[in-house]
């Protein structure tokens, strides 16, 4: 399944994924939803992720309820899950390998760049500015925007929207199921920046990549 990245030279739009993709905040989901389980009695399945990643915050949740059999309303687990997260967005989570780097060489290249999460602005909006990377996205469109959340594509299709560009002048990068197969239902193409912790085995993404570096790399060589 692996692929050399190619980025056509039409490019003139990328939509990011953030959670995995821009910064590193994985590990951190899965200790916040170990903690809630865990709060409730019941000991946390760690095989859940690949089911929970890339859904919607409430659907997240409720999917963890049901698979630990949890009666408490999901509504009062969601509330002390964005708490524990907004904490560790403010203070802990860090930047991906050649996040930064890469999305200030696109923007200067003049790229437009848009961001399309599952998760609540107000939860990440701090280690936008804490990064000083908000300044390179001229879109930001979060599950809050839309009616249906990945794998539905509506969220990519909105962030499409909004860049005011054709699908075939964008692409989006995701590391997530869901996000992969809402990139494939939106009809742009999608990068999966590989995640050990995701199985798309029976999906097709256009391109992969190991890490950003690589499609910085990959349009210094088509320039």
């Amino acid at each position: 399944m692996e692929r050399i990245i190619f980025v056509k030279n039409n490019i003139k739009g990328i939509i990011f994924d953030f959670d995995g993709v821009i910064v590193d905040s994985e590990p951190f989901w899965d200790r916040v939803d170990e903690m809630i389980i865990e709060q409730e009695g019941v000991r946390f399945i760690p095989e859940i992720k690949n089911r929970v990643m890339g859904l919607a915050p409430l659907l997240s949740v409720i999917e963890l309820c049901r698979v630990h059999n949890i009666k408490t309303p999901p509504e009062i687990l969601l509330k002390r899950r964005e708490d524990l997260m907004k904490k560790f967005y403010e203070t802990a989570i860090e930047l991906n390998y050649g996040a930064y780097e890469t999305l200030e060489y696109l923007h200067n290249k003049g790229l437009k760049l848009a961001l399309a999460s599952s998760t609540p602005k107000r939860l990440f909006e701090s280690a936008l500015k804490r990064f000083n990377i908000d300044r390179f996205f001229d879109v930001i469109v979060t599950s809050e925007d839309v009616e249906s959340s990945k794998p539905n594509p509506e969220i990519f299709i909105r962030a499409q929207e909004l860049l005011s560009l054709p699908k075939s002048e964008l692409i989006i990068v995701e590391d997530s199921r869901a996000g992969i197969e809402a990139a494939i239902a939106s009809g742009i193409e999608v990068i999966w920046l590989k995640n050990v912790s995701t199985d798309i085995k029976d999906l097709s993404p256009d391109y992969i990549i190991n890490s950003l570096s690589d499609i910085r790399l990959c349009f210094e060589k088509k320039s």
